[in-house]
């Protein structure tokens, strides 16, 4: 492979105790100089990181674990033909969830158990099978993430006992239809954060209740059109954090129902 292309992502993992000035270490996920590897998420006990592995962009689900290094997500399910990135893990990691790249539609979502195998989420009532699951419930029940449904891209919801379940979207999206993603969801489950097409911008962070009712999160001041996105939430959905456009750039925010959407700043120098 050209010299370019050669990359390498490392995960560092953060031994915190009680101050974040700990020492850290950091991993080298593959030896194998032609492969592109990215770690993506961790288990709640920091043993098990997830993510993909492969050559230039065509790439495999990659289960890494403390004492046993790296291995595939599982080499006998396969999609379509589909490659798997793995997006998120279950408090125990027992549970992944993805996008398997399928020749015909693009991207499915997908959940994988160890006692399960890997199961295509479906699609929503209408829409096409094509979407990505980004994040699950410590427990492994509920899914989160986005799918083509027939007004367009919608965030999801997904259980086993009530399957695919449309979140909408702010009304009057930018582009006239609907555009809205699932990026995370709280531990206790209550809560869905994320980003919608609006009327304003073309992505506003928004956080969904457990009854799915969304609401809008705004932006930092001076935003432009791209607006922003929630990619975070705390274990009770009470703070959410993510990015907004503003004044002065892309920055990061946080958010709590009494203070609003807080500008965290840049680095020195930035």
């Amino acid at each position: 492979m050209r010299a370019e292309l050669l990359m390498t992502t490392c995960l560092s993992l953060a031994i915190t105790g009680i101050s974040f000035a700990q020492t850290f270490e950091v991993i080298r996920l593959s030896d194998d100089q032609d492969q592109i590897t990215g770690a993506l998420d961790v288990s709640g006990d920091g043993q098990t990181a997830v993510g993909w592995v492969g050559p230039d962009y065509w790439v495999h689900g990659m289960r890494w674990v403390h004492s046993l290094g790296m291995g595939p997500l599982d080499p006998t399910q396969k999609v379509s033909g589909a490659n798997h990135p793995i997006y998120a893990a279950s408090h125990d990691a027992s549970v992944v969830v993805g996008a398997a790249l399928a020749n015909d539609v693009g991207t499915r979502p997908f959940i994988h158990s160890q006692t399960a195998g890997l199961t295509v989420l479906g699609d929503l009532n209408g829409g096409q099978q094509s979407g990505i699951a980004e994040d699950v419930s410590p427990d492994g029940d509920i899914v989160v993430g986005w799918s083509i449904g027939p007004n367009g891209r919608e965030a999801f919801r997904w259980t086993a006992q009530d399957g695919m379940v449309g979140l909408g979207a702010i009304p009057g999206g930018f582009f006239g239809d609907v555009s809205s993603e699932a990026s995370a969801i709280s531990a206790d489950g209550s809560t869905i954060v994320g980003a919608s097409s609006s009327e304003e911008f073309i992505s506003e962070p928004c956080r969904w209740n457990e009854e799915g009712t969304l609401e809008r999160l705004g932006v930092l001041p001076g935003a432009s059109l791209a607006g922003g996105r929630a990619w975070g939430v705390n274990a009770d959905g009470t703070v959410v954090v993510g990015n907004s456009s503003s004044s002065s750039g892309t920055h990061a925010f946080r958010w709590t129902a009494l203070r609003g959407m807080e500008d965290l700043g840049v680095l020195p120098g930035g």
